[in-house]
């Protein structure tokens, strides 16, 4: 194999090694957002007046639903970010085996933010156009993986706090 076709071929692959883990993530992140909503569903809906299990123990299990989620989100987040890395590397041999300059790789934010003319604005890194198109590196999306299942840990913390008498 020429190493042209190589070097191409390796980029469709990392492009869909990054897409692929995006689809794992999401639907990873919709089932534990599914699971966690039944459980506070549970622990909010009293069932035929009284709960058939204790507050408690709802609180328990979110408390243990979350952990889990974290640690799967914060590792899915560690992939892609690797993911991206790879796909940013590979096309950068792609364009230097083609001579292309300034090309700009699929994922790559940054060039495209100054082609658009998108301020930063100071520590918080916001790219901005408009009230409808924005973002805040912080907290994009691919980090709310991670991000959703701290808040839920902190949510039933206090739900468990003041279930314990």
């Amino acid at each position: 194999m020429p190493a042209h076709e190589f070097l191409l071929e390796d980029y469709r692959l990392k492009v869909q090694y990054l897409t692929d883990q995006f689809q794992r993530m999401w639907n990873r992140f919709q089932f534990l957002l599914s699971l966690e909503t039944v459980l506070a569903g549970l622990f909010f809906a009293p069932l035929s007046g009284a709960r058939a299990v204790s507050a408690p123990s709802f609180a328990v299990v979110g408390i243990a639903v979350s952990l889990f989620w974290y640690v799967v989100g914060a590792e899915d987040r560690f992939l892609v970010e690797t993911y991206r890395a790879q796909v940013k590397d590979a096309a950068k041999d792609v364009a230097v085996d083609v001579k292309v300059e300034g090309y700009t790789y699929v994922g790559e934010l940054e060039k495209l933010g100054r082609r658009h003319h998108i301020p930063l604005i100071g520590a918080l890194n916001v790219a901005y156009k408009s009230p409808v198109e924005w973002r805040i590196e912080q907290i994009s999306v691919t980090h709310l993986a991670a991000i959703f299942p701290l808040l839920m840990l902190a949510f039933w913390l206090v739900m468990l706090g003041t279930t314990i008498h």
